[in-house]
């Protein structure tokens, strides 16, 4: 079963003594820092300003951002190399296909936690975005 936010429990009439409050950070945006590579610098520009609409990147999860966008750089980086490697087998198709394989799953690990994939999302609670009025109309 999936746990519900403080305000979807809150919305939905739960008991007001029952509902905790759950950490809210600052909507503070994260900043892009310098020097990202190509592929990161990509990721970066398409996936961090989703993840800003939906309350899932903000300035406390930089670190966090940074490196799920260094780990697909790294990923991208080895895919090129695997591209250039005539045999597998050898020595530097061997480094390659590591690379890739620890560095996607470094990718996707990170990525989870900021649900990019159809069953990551499921477990995210989103906060609703619903104003007070309700709160206020029913607690007369």
């Amino acid at each position: 079963m999936l746990k519900k936010s403080a305000k979807l429990r809150r919305f939905e009439g739960g008991h007001k003594s029952t509902i905790k409050t759950e950490p809210q950070p600052q909507t503070t945006p994260p900043r892009k820092p310098r020097g990202l590579g190509m592929d990161a610098s990509r990721l970066w520009a398409v996936l961090i300003p989703q993840l800003q609409k939906l309350g899932l990147a903000t300035a406390i999860d930089e670190v966090a951002l940074v490196c799920l966008v260094q780990w697909w750089q790294v990923y991208c980086d080895a895919q090129k190399t695997l591209a250039q490697v005539e045999d597998l087998s050898s020595i530097a198709g061997t480094r390659a296909l590591n690379a890739a394989s620890k560095s996607f799953d470094n990718f996707r690990r990170l990525a989870l936690q900021f649900g990019l994939s159809p069953v990551a999302r499921t477990a995210i609670n989103l906060e609703l975005q619903v104003d007070d009025f309700g709160d206020k109309f029913f607690e007369r």
